[in-house]
């Protein structure tokens, strides 16, 4: 559908500029497949630029707040032109933290 091209184009865009600080966080919620319900994460990631503006980088849906979940959508910001991080801030979890961590090695990460 036209709204499925647009998301794909907006998670797919270059990130062409740098971003001094990264929020990422992830909004756990359920999901009804027939009679199955099952947990989902949407995991976010929001980037601040030099001069203070708010971008949402980009988003993905998780089958959990996993560290390979988290490994797949940073791979992906990667790709796209993320780097240079100076600080990413996010809760404390586990796997959010090792991932940032192993991805974007020498970026400080301090809890929110």
């Amino acid at each position: 559908s036209n709204l499925d091209d647009q998301v794909l184009d907006f998670n797919r865009r270059p990130l062409t500029q740098k971003y001094a600080f990264v929020y990422a966080d992830a909004i756990l919620f359920k999901v009804h497949r027939g009679h199955v319900v099952t947990s989902n994460s949407l995991l976010v990631a929001i980037g601040i630029d030099p001069n203070g503006r708010r971008e949402v980088l980009g988003f993905d849906i998780g089958d959990s707040e996993s560290k390979a979940s988290w490994m797949d959508f940073f791979s992906e910001l990667k790709q796209r032109g993320l780097t240079n991080v100076d600080i990413f801030v996010s809760d404390a979890h586990c796997g959010l933290k090792d991932a940032i961590t192993t991805q974007f090695q020498g970026s400080l990460w301090q809890r929110c």
